[in-house]
């Protein structure tokens, strides 16, 4: 008992939404890295002489 994982002692549905979450917060800090480098290329892309 002592040595098991308590995030293995919860029931399905709290793992459940625990991975989703986990998944969600993922994808959103993916999706915030892209916007940055996209804005980044297009400040660079606009201050090159062209």
């Amino acid at each position: 008992m002592f040595g098991t994982n308590l995030l293995d002692r919860r029931n399905k549905p709290e793992r459940i939404a625990d991975q989703a979450w986990q998944q969600l917060v993922s994808a959103v800090s993916s999706a915030g890295d892209s916007v940055r480098d996209t804005a980044r290329s297009a400040r660079r892309g606009a201050a090159a002489p062209g």
